[in-house]
């Protein structure tokens, strides 16, 4: 939209537009390369936003879930203290599953051991006592090892269980993972797809996904929308105002568009307000505003 305001706002301030007007060329033919090149965007939002984003965030999330099953090693990281929850691991250096030089402080309060270090630990996998990993340490040096007495102890080996450090569990997908299809197949069979849930979540559950594909819909084409606006305003805002303010126009007309998107999307707990058709005011409103301006301006 703040483009197309500079470039017609451009073209109009140095008289092509009346030029070309005056030649017998109207304003939708002058424009007829920006309305196709705001075509293609829409074409290629669509396939981004109904495709390739909900394979993202699928992807992204998956990783954010799979973190705590990562080798453990991979998130040590040598010469740093590494806070995980309330106890702090410092490494010295490693290599493979090996820890050298390793400091763990524990802050749980109803811990006792507050302090270990030990020149060396092994990391050795949990194979059924819980989800976490066992570290074996060797020459320990453990203080205070008695709650309210200052003394240390030594042990030649030890093993610590930090659970912190690999939770495994599965992502489940959500409506931002899915496609088109799959959206479309999940609201057209909600009650089949979600069998835990029953009448008001049941419809609950149908809206979420609606509006999450209405929504991709709606972003893909405030492409055309804003370039529908943005040329007449630009071709009328030479006459009373400079470019900046027809830029803060722009982006004050952007600011009112995502205002109702978001009002659409607070409905969504109202589902008989039908948040998803809400989603479409903002296109319409433009679309309508826009229509009724350029012909003005033609």
């Amino acid at each position: 939209m703040v483009s197309c305001m500079l470039v017609f706002s451009r073209l109009s301030a140095d008289g092509e537009i009346t030029a070309m007007k005056s030649s017998g060329v109207s304003l939708a033919m002058v424009s007829r390369s920006t309305f196709a090149f705001a075509a293609l965007l829409v074409i290629l939002s669509l396939l981004s936003n109904h495709w390739l984003e909900p394979r993202g965030h699928f992807a992204r999330r998956s990783t954010i879930a799979d973190m705590g099953a990562m080798v453990p090693l991979k998130m040590l990281q040598e010469g740093r203290f590494n806070e995980l929850g309330d106890v702090v691991i410092y490494v010295g250096d490693k290599s493979h599953n090996v820890l050298h030089d390793i400091r763990i402080f524990d802050r749980r309060p109803n811990s006792v051991v507050k302090e270990v270090r030990a020149r060396k630990g092994i990391v050795i996998d949990d194979d059924g006592e819980g989800e976490g990993i066992v570290l074996e340490l060797h020459d320990v040096w453990m203080g205070p090892v008695v709650k309210g007495v200052d003394g240390r102890a030594h042990v030649g080996k030890w093993r610590i269980r930090l659970d912190m450090l690999r939770r495994r569990r599965k992502y489940k997908a959500d409506e931002g993972d899915f496609g088109f299809f799959e959206l479309r197949r999940r609201i057209a069979n909600v009650a089949k797809e979600y069998p835990h849930l029953a009448g008001e979540d049941l419809v609950a559950q149908k809206m979420i996904l609606s509006l999450e594909l209405t929504r991709r819909s709606v972003m893909a084409a405030a492409c055309f929308v804003f370039v529908l606006i943005g040329i007449p305003l630009g071709v009328r805002s030479h006459r009373r105002s400079s470019s900046s303010k027809g830029v803060g126009l722009g982006l004050a007309l952007i600011f009112v568009f995502y205002l109702l998107t978001a009002l659409a999307d607070s409905l969504v707990k109202h589902p008989h307000l039908r948040p998803d058709l809400v989603m479409w005011a903002p296109v319409i409103l433009f679309a309508v505003t826009g229509l009724l301006l350029f012909r003005k301006a033609n």
